[in-house]
């Protein structure tokens, strides 16, 4: 049975403002967007990681000009791990095509594209 304390920390804004915890909601969100509405990744990606970047600012106790300096670049950083993580787990095609070789013919088999779990270039 899951442990209900580790499923509260999991959902605080506190955990989501961690480098960790940020490229994790860029991920989900933006490949959550695309399987359900078809947005496109790329684009919904950087938006959602520059957001979630001023949000860490907004969440955090310093509010310096020093931070918002750096909100936009650290949204990019934000954003280029959510792409590797995105490139390690997805294919990078739209669909996927299946061999096999049944009776000495080859069959191949064209298989759904629409998956959550898809690379973002």
């Amino acid at each position: 049975m899951p442990d209900p304390i580790a499923a509260r920390t999991l959902l605080e804004p506190r955990a989501l403002a961690t480098y960790s915890g940020a490229v994790t909601t860029v991920f989900v969100i933006t490949n959550g967007l695309h399987y359900a509405f078809g947005f496109e990744p790329r684009i919904v990606g950087l938006v959602v990681s520059i957001a979630v970047s001023i949000a860490g600012v907004l969440i955090s106790d310093n509010h310096s000009y020093s931070q918002w300096a750096v909100c936009v670049p650290n949204g990019f950083l934000i954003y280029c791990a959510a792409v590797g993580v995105s490139s390690m787990t997805g294919s990078s095609t739209n669909s996927r095509r299946r061999r096999r070789q049944r009776s000495g013919e080859q069959i191949e088999e064209l298989l759904p594209a629409n998956r959550f779990l898809r690379s973002w270039y």
